[in-house]
């Protein structure tokens, strides 16, 4: 019995040594934490909820119902999405560098940090879990994570968007973009982690792909023409 007891040990130590070594687990759980924590906190910082706020409109109910650059662009003005566009992009990037500062040699910690982002871009605690759907702190993330892979991609993505005029397609590549470097680089629990994200960013654009379905959906030069126009016609 005791020989017993021996070889299942030994067969757990083992499957759990293996695990983190193809994993790259190593013995970083608080890293790990931290990570998940401070990305968390960074990314519940919402500009547009901001902008909602001094504009005295809210994006919770208006347009899409979503704490996103496209709906501050159709409902405030495309100055005030950029404003949102590159803040939520930068909450990304501040993240990731902390962690980078903190624990330099722990690859795992810092893709956790900036997925962790995401989710708190997406899932504010602050304002009933209702945020945007991800797109901007994806782009920080790859961008702090991969530069020259995502300076590669970045053509792609914007002839995504025009070509189908819906930024809901930039997204999503986006999104798979950051799955496809993980996997081929063999950062295989990070690419893990990024195919939950982007289940999570397709389930938050459901309503928008019904819209398309529908021929609902705005356009991206649609509504940036219109709104453009609206803004024209209040300067007269």
């Amino acid at each position: 019995m005791r020989t017993e007891f021996l070889f299942v040990g030994n067969a757990l130590r083992n499957i759990r040594r293996n695990f983190r070594r193809n994993f790259n687990l190593g013995g970083n759980f608080m890293e790990y934490v931290l990570a998940v924590v401070i990305g968390y906190l960074f990314g519940c910082s919402n500009m547009a909820f901001y902008v909602s706020k001094f504009k005295k409109i809210n994006l919770n109910k208006e347009g899409t119902g979503a704490l996103t650059t496209s709906n501050t662009v159709t409902q405030v003005g495309w100055k005030a999405g950029l404003l949102v566009f590159f803040h939520d992009v930068f909450k990304a990037v501040f993240a990731i560098l902390l962690m980078k500062l903190l624990f330099p040699d722990v690859t795992l910690a810092h893709w956790l940090t900036g997925f962790s982002a995401v989710l708190g871009h997406i899932f504010p605690f602050y304002n009933k879990f209702k945020g945007g759907k991800g797109h901007a702190t994806c782009v920080g993330v790859i961008y702090t994570m991969a530069p020259l892979y995502a300076l590669s991609m970045t053509p792609v993505v914007i002839a995504v968007i025009l070509l189908t005029n819906y930024i809901i397609f930039g997204s999503f590549t986006t999104s798979l973009a950051i799955t496809v470097y993980l996997f081929c680089t063999s950062q295989w629990l990070a690419g893990i982690f990024s195919l939950v994200i982007l289940g999570v960013i397709i389930w938050k654009h459901i309503e928008n792909i019904k819209r398309i379905i529908n021929g609902t959906e705005k356009k991206v030069l649609t509504a940036f023409k219109k709104k453009k126009t609206d803004e024209n016609n209040e300067n007269q």
